[in-house]
């Protein structure tokens, strides 16, 4: 398991699926935003992720037809006990049935996820097994802690990088430019690029549009 702050995961998805048409890879990810927790439920994240794994197999892990036949008529979801049981015994299968495949996992903006105890608790266990797992988020305490040794990379931007890209991002935008004076637009850009604090400009890009 390896995990990288104050940095966006775009890129080493676009790496990983470019990678995927010269090798068999079978890759799972999740982007987690602030304003859409009930997406980001621990089950959901699984569920994604058995998706995911499932659709790039070329037969359907026997594991996943069962979890549907059993679930197929019965009032409430499976449980998360029972999908972390089902994503593994998906990544067991792969590694005994075709073992030339590489199976990685990645989820972006885990500071995102209100409830990423359960969260960082899976990908732990993933992590152990044949998966390559990748994630990014801010360096907040809490999972610092909760992923102890784990791998981890920092990555902060330079304040001339963030000034530039705002600059950028505001010349895109022609609401933007009608809206913030020009004699404003130096300080606008100065305290943005201060705020971040070297966060990774994704970040200011939500700034930016929103205000």
């Amino acid at each position: 398991m390896f995990v990288m702050l104050n940095f966006s995961s775009s890129i080493v998805v676009e790496h990983l699926f470019e990678l995927a048409k010269k090798q068999k890879c079978l890759i799972a990810w999740q982007y987690c935003k602030h304003h859409d927790q009930d997406n980001y439920a621990p089950e959901k994240v699984i569920r994604s992720f058995i998706r995911q794994m499932t659709e790039q197999r070329q037969s359907l892990p026997a594991c996943v037809l069962k979890l549907f036949q059993s679930y197929r008529y019965a009032p409430n979801a499976p449980e998360l006990s029972v999908l972390t049981s089902v994503l593994k015994m998906v990544s067991k299968e792969t590694s005994s049935s075709e073992p030339d495949y590489q199976e990685f996992v990645i989820l972006d903006a885990l500071d995102e996820c209100d409830n990423r105890a359960k969260i960082v608790e899976l990908l732990l266990e993933l992590g152990k097994m044949s998966i390559k797992v990748f994630v990014t988020s801010r360096p907040l305490p809490d999972i610092q802690d909760a992923l102890g040794d784990t791998a981890t990379l920092e990555i902060s931007a330079e304040k001339s990088d963030l000034e530039r890209y705002v600059k950028g991002k505001i010349e895109e935008h022609d609401d933007l430019q009608a809206l913030v004076p020009t004699n404003l637009r130096e300080n606008m850009v100065t305290c943005i690029a201060n705020r971040a604090n070297g966060m990774y400009v994704n970040l200011l890009t939500v700034a930016i549009e929103s205000c």
